[in-house]
């Protein structure tokens, strides 16, 4: 599928080295990914250490250093908070046997490829709320506004997760919207990598996809595909973006006109009040309608139509009621 045949080196050590050699139609070229030149050099040099790394840490939510054992591969902490727990001497740790609830969630985080490593080789994780990377440390100082943490959720961020920002904006992270893993894109093996222990284990494969070269997990390999085929939106003239309106607008006032002519009904009882109860409800139905289809919401265009397709109220020949003339396209 992909241009790239995978080799295997063995070593001194009889360890396993995958090797992609990319061909000429390199993914560089997509128009998705911000080009390679613009890049810093530190960022294209950064190489997420590989999962099964003895000592990674990862801090956990109440800000405690987690650290993953090279023996079964959990992330304990050395905290004595496990009560009752059989097989346990209360702490949790330190390199075997169970672990505590917010080191089960490291595990758990890391497992789903939810957690990444930034640039100082430390797990953090991506945030919704603020669109950027979080660890969780104190290694923020004299920040306005700041804790001092880098996180967790919200707020400033330090300068290894910072970096992992700029590798997102300019496409070299990608995030899957159904699951949240995150991939990295290897500008050495020129694929994107997720680090999860989801492959078959074989010759070629430890059973990692990654996370610098070797064969790609299926979701990795999708979100290649889809960025081999991205193609950037073309620009809309702004006239058709007026006509579009214009559409939207005779739409949804046609949708609404039984509810208008209601509201017409009681313009003889408070004709200020309904004009306003009308426009506010077309302005938020056209709101509404422009976001559903993707379209600008237009300000000026809204009131010219309204003005323009507005009713008009004469009280010359009534005091107490209103003759109306209302918009032209009901």
């Amino acid at each position: 599928m992909f241009s790239a045949v995978p080799t295997v080196t063995n070593t001194n050590n009889n360890t396993i080295i995958f090797q992609q050699q990319a061909l000429p139609n390199t993914f560089k070229n997509t128009p998705y990914l911000c080009p390679d030149y613009q890049i810093p050099t530190h960022l294209k040099q950064f190489k997420p250490l590989h999962p099964c790394t003895s000592g990674l840490t990862m801090m956990t939510l109440d800000r405690v250093p987690s650290r993953r054992s090279a023996e079964n591969g959990h992330f304990y902490c050395g905290r004595y908070n496990m009560y009752n727990v059989p097989n346990c001497d209360g702490c949790c740790g330190p390199t075997n046997g169970p672990n505590c609830q917010a080191c089960r969630r490291a595990d758990d985080m890391v497992g789903r490829g939810t957690a990444t490593l930034n640039l100082d080789q430390v797990y953090c994780w991506y945030s919704c709320e603020t669109h950027s990377f979080y660890c969780n440390r104190n290694v923020l100082y004299n920040v306005p506004n700041c804790d001092g943490y880098c996180g967790p959720t919200n707020g400033p961020n330090c300068n290894a997760c910072r970096g992992l920002d700029e590798l997102k904006r300019n496409g070299y992270i990608q995030i899957d919207e159904a699951t949240g893993v995150v991939s990295h894109y290897s500008f050495s093996a020129n694929h994107f990598y997720c680090g999860r222990a989801v492959m078959q284990r074989s010759n070629l494969c430890d059973g990692y996809c990654g996370p610098t070269d070797g064969p790609q997990c299926n979701l990795c390999a999708n979100t290649e595909l889809r960025l081999r085929n991205y193609r950037p939106p073309q620009p809309v003239s702004p006239l058709i973006l007026v006509q579009r309106f214009q559409e939207i607008f005779y739409q949804v006032t046609q949708q609404q006109n039984v509810w208008l002519q209601q509201q017409l009904a009681q313009m003889g009882y408070n004709p200020n009040w309904v004009v306003s109860s009308i426009r506010d409800s077309l302005h938020y139905q056209v709101q509404q309608a422009c976001l559903q289809q993707q379209i600008p919401f237009n300000e000026v265009e809204f009131q010219r139509h309204w003005i323009n397709g507005s009713m008009s109220i004469d009280n010359s020949k009534h005091s107490t009621s209103s003759r109306i003339t209302f918009f032209h396209f009901l």
